[in-house]
């Protein structure tokens, strides 16, 4: 059996499959989980350009990062071209 599933809120739902002329009789309960498969993306960054010095704030605002639930649960990390991570 194939089925095209609606769209959901990530998460485990319980899925109950019954027949149509039968609808009384559950025949198969299990649970279904959706899962929140978003790619994290850089909407913008400012200031675009920093001296080599380093020191400098740079803000970034980030969008859809999947199951975050506050500011607190995100890390940034920053890779220079030389492969410096900081």
């Amino acid at each position: 059996m194939s089925v095209l599933v609606p769209a959901g809120t990530p998460g485990v739902v319980g899925v109950t499959v019954t027949p149509l002329d039968a609808p009384g009789n559950a025949l198969a309960p299990f649970a279904f989980e959706y899962v929140d498969d978003r790619i994290p993306r850089a909407l913008s960054f400012s200031p675009t350009r920093a001296y080599a010095d380093g020191g400098y704030v740079v803000v970034v605002s980030l969008t859809d990062f999947p199951d975050v639930v506050s500011t607190g649960e995100v890390s940034v990390s920053a890779t220079t071209e030389d492969a410096t991570v900081s």
